[in-house]
């Protein structure tokens, strides 16, 4: 028998081995015993009500993590997505199977990009780098030594950048090459950075090229022929060689000069 049942029949005078002599007692018993079931049941109702409130709270409070978690995941991504396309360089990402995965607006804009036919292709069949502009120069694989060394591999100034997908196009650029980590460290990919070095190239091309021609002729200036006559000098010294110099003097240019101006 259950200890608490034997508690209320020693509670009432009772015996569980006895049948009951007095009616009284055997009542305040029966009522006792209802009177515990009724608890019980109030009980095991509350906890039940409990339980179903601990839940339902309990998924509101997930409910409510869940949503605040992914409107703060879709700021972050909105966020970079804004600084990716803000940046003035070409920022190109390429997976760890050597898949281009992303391109931001910049390398999009790059002669010869379609981007339908560049995301989710070998970037390796889509583009590809040389040290120089010839055609025979060659290639270079700085994506590959980046993922494979797992540092950064700088790609310095007038390095060739080709896109074959509708060309092929080939760009000078400067930049780098930088793995993308997991938490453990693995590479799981590279990052390309590339600045479009064209424009500047060929301002230096022409800065240089005005450094050293007479704008009117076209030909060497004063400049490169005291360094030919200095570099002429040295070597008749060194070999005891023997070199010429051929002057010409034209008549009258001074007067044309000075009637018509340096532009005649």
């Amino acid at each position: 028998m259950h200890p608490l049942l034997l508690r209320l029949l020693k509670k009432f005078g009772l015996d569980a081995q006895v049948s009951p002599g007095h009616v009284e007692s055997w009542r305040r018993f029966v009522e006792a015993v209802s009177s515990a079931y009724e608890r019980a049941d109030q009980e095991r109702d509350l906890l039940e009500r409990s339980l179903a409130l601990s839940s339902t709270e309990m998924q509101s409070l997930y409910d409510d993590l869940r949503a605040s978690t992914e409107q703060a995941l879709f700021s972050e991504k909105e966020k970079a997505q804004v600084i990716l396309s803000s940046i003035g360089e070409a920022v190109i990402a390429v997976d760890q199977a050597g898949r281009i995965a992303f391109a931001n607006a910049v390398a999009e804009r790059l002669p010869g990009w379609a981007a339908d036919d560049m995301i989710g292709k070998p970037f390796d069949e889509r583009c590809g780098f040389r040290k120089t502009r010839s055609n025979a120069g060659p290639t270079w694989h700085p994506v590959r030594l980046c993922m494979l060394a797992n540092e950064v591999v700088p790609i310095p100034t007038g390095t060739v950048f080709e896109i074959r997908a509708r060309g092929p196009e080939a760009l000078a650029v400067k930049g780098s090459a930088a793995p993308m980590c997991d938490r453990d460290g693995t590479c799981v990919g590279c990052v390309l950075v590339l600045q479009d070095m064209g424009e500047e190239l060929s301002m230096r091309a022409l800065l240089s090229h005005q450094a050293s021609h007479d704008t009117l002729t076209g030909l060497n200036n004063r400049f490169v022929m005291e360094r030919h006559l200095k570099a002429v000098i040295r070597d008749a010294q060194r070999r005891n060689a023997t070199h010429a110099l051929l002057y010409l003097d034209l008549d009258q240019f001074k007067v044309v000069n000075d009637t018509c101006g340096h532009a005649a």
